[in-house]
């Protein structure tokens, strides 16, 4: 018999796998792998364990054939511990090729690491974690690229999800000159941190 894989109060990365659609239904904060069912975390945050009447956990839409009658959510403040309130991102969860974003972190050589703020023209109920990977970040020279040449500390950059990427963080991309065509969809950096220079 399936069983979930985390307990409640647990903290979990995007990516963390927390049970099958055999074993639980997936809430707020969640997808689900349709490759292999898995329920996965959506964010950084700890797992709120919901216990479901038979009635609610067949109205859910995300419950698999047979689910038990729980519901996994993955939250961050602590006030949404017994769902005292709704997190209005329910269904704002990243896929591959929407348009984001995101702030800058921190950079390396290989990579920046960013919070994504924003999925389209809607703003996330908590940052998700991603990074934008050197050979990421424009089409043309990837071996000349520098990444502290483009991005900067606090800077905010719209970029499109390339992959889930690995169990921490999503992976991003800046190298499409647009998206359809169209200029609003530019990618790159759109709001140059000020400060930027003094860093």
């Amino acid at each position: 018999m399936a069983t979930v894989a985390v307990n409640g109060g647990q903290w979990v990365f995007p990516g963390d796998i927390l049970a099958n659609v055999s074993a639980a239904t997936g809430g707020v904060g969640v997808y689900v792998d349709e490759s292999s069912g898995d329920i996965r975390s959506a964010l950084h945050g700890r797992v709120l364990i919901e216990e479901l009447s038979s009635s609610s956990s067949s109205s859910s839409g995300k419950r698999g054939a047979g689910a038990a009658a729980v519901r996994l959510n993955v939250v961050v403040r602590p006030e949404d511990f017994g769902l005292k309130k709704k997190i209005v991102a329910r269904d704002l969860v990243p896929r591959v090729g929407d348009i984001v974003l995101a702030r800058i972190l921190r950079t390396n050589y290989n990579q920046a690491y960013v919070d994504v703020l924003c999925l389209g023209d809607e703003s996330l109920a908590a940052p998700v974690k991603a990074v934008i990977r050197r050979e990421d970040i424009r089409e043309t020279e990837v071996d000349k690229v520098v990444v502290q040449d483009f991005f900067k500390p606090f800077d905010v950059v719209r970029a499109v999800v390339i992959s889930l990427g690995d169990n921490k963080h999503y992976f991003l991309s800046t190298a499409n000159k647009s998206v359809d065509g169209g200029e609003s969809s530019l990618l790159g950096v759109v709001l140059p941190n000020p400060r930027s220079a003094d860093i």
